[in-house]
Parts: C-alpha cells; sequence; structure tokens
C-alpha cells in the first residue's frame, strides 16, 4: 500500500525535484537526490517485496493467469527497481544519466505491461469485491490510462517528465494501493473461485 502510494505521487514532484538542473551541493540539489531516491527507487522496492509475498502466499489461487502474471510483474518491478537505482545512483553521484539504468527500467516496465494484464484478469476471476474488482481494473487497463494522463499532463507541464512519469507510475500505483486495501480488509483467500470444469476420463 505504501509503496503504491508512493509511486502514484512519485511523477508530480518531477517538475522541481531534477537533480540534474539544481546546483551541485545547493539545499535544491540535496532535496532533488532525496526526493530521487524516497520517491523513485523506494516505492519500487516495496512494490517488489509486496507483490512478490502475495504471490507466494497466494500460489496457486489465481490459476493459471497468476501463475504467469505474478512472476512477470516481478520480474518487471526487480528490473525497474534495479534500473531506476543505477539512475539515480548515477545522477546522485556523477551528475548524468545512466543509460543502462535508463534501458534496465523501460525493459521492466515493458514486461509489467503484460504481466499486469494476467495478474488483473487473474484476480477479477477470483475475487468479487468491489475494491479487488476496481484494483484489478486498473491494471489491466494501465497503458490506455497511462497514455491519457501521458497527454494531458504533458500538454500541463510542457517540457518536464511529468506526463512521461505520470502514465507509468499513477495507474500501477494506484491499482496496488487499492488492492493492498482490498486484500489487508478481506484477507489473502480468495473469494469465488473461478469454476472448474470437470471431464469424464476413461476408465
Amino acid at each position: 500500500m505504501v509503496g503504491g502510494a508512493l509511486w502514484a505521487l512519485f511523477p508530480f514532484g518531477t517538475p522541481i525535484a531534477n537533480i540534474e538542473e539544481s546546483g551541485t551541493g545547493t539545499a535544491g540539489y540535496a532535496a532533488s537526490v532525496a526526493y530521487g531516491w524516497l520517491m523513485g527507487v523506494l516505492p519500487l522496492l516495496l512494490l517488489l517485496v509486496g507483490v512478490a509475498i502475495l504471490y507466494l502466499s497466494q500460489r496457486g489461487v489465481h490459476g493459471r493467469l497468476g501463475k504467469v502474471g505474478f512472476p512477470l510483474s516481478i520480474l518487471a518491478l526487480g528490473a525497474m527497481f534495479a534500473g531506476n537505482a543505477v539512475e539515480v545512483a548515477s545522477l546522485t553521484f556523477r551528475g548524468t544519466e545512466s543509460a543502462i539504468g535508463h534501458s534496465a527500467f523501460l525493459i521492466g516496465f515493458l514486461i509489467l505491461l503484460i504481466g499486469s494484464v494476467l495478474v488483473g484478469l487473474a484476480i477479477w476471476r477470483t475475487r468479487r469485491d468491489a475494491p479487488s474488482r476496481a484494483g484489478s481494473l486498473l491494471l489491466i487497463c494501465a497503458l490506455p490510462l497511462g497514455i491519457l494522463l501521458a497527454v494531458a499532463l504533458g500538454s500541463l507541464a510542457p517540457g518536464s517528465d511529468l506526463g512521461f512519469w505520470a502514465a507509468i507510475a499513477v495507474p500501477f500505483g494506484v491499482a496496488w494501493l487499492v488492492l493492498g486495501r482490498a486484500f489487508r480488509a478481506s484477507g489473502t483467500e480468495a473469494v469465488g473461485q473461478p469454476a472448474r470444469v470437470s471431464y469424464l476420463l476413461r476408465g
């Protein structure tokens, strides 16, 4: 929940918390560095740990979609966390971006798009409470929602990365905030397991 909330809020500070544009050794530089680590790196670590624990505690509950979607999402969040950590470390200590960190983050995000759709579908099929349905729908529709946010917020803050980061962070952050609350409120046991079809075997 904390990781989701922080990740969803992260984009809105990016127009002013810019490490590259802050003078080294200034208060603005220190604030931008702190913001990068606390809002750009820590939330991804929290999401990575949270999703991994949820998957381990519910292994087999969410069917085949979950068996594929959760590991993909964990892999993606791991790549995004590592990529952003390398990127922010490079900006902190060298003052320049890292091509490796940037590439790892973007590759992780592309994997996350696929994993999140599968996880969203799996949760939609196995849980009937409204918060779980809302969170799973956000995961399923993260890509179109992100595009809309990129266009809308990009026009409000042209020349900044607000639209870019909002497209990447807001749908997923809000989705996992909502899902975290839903699982905490109703427990980890799935409600309304998908129906299984029995087949007659020979003999």
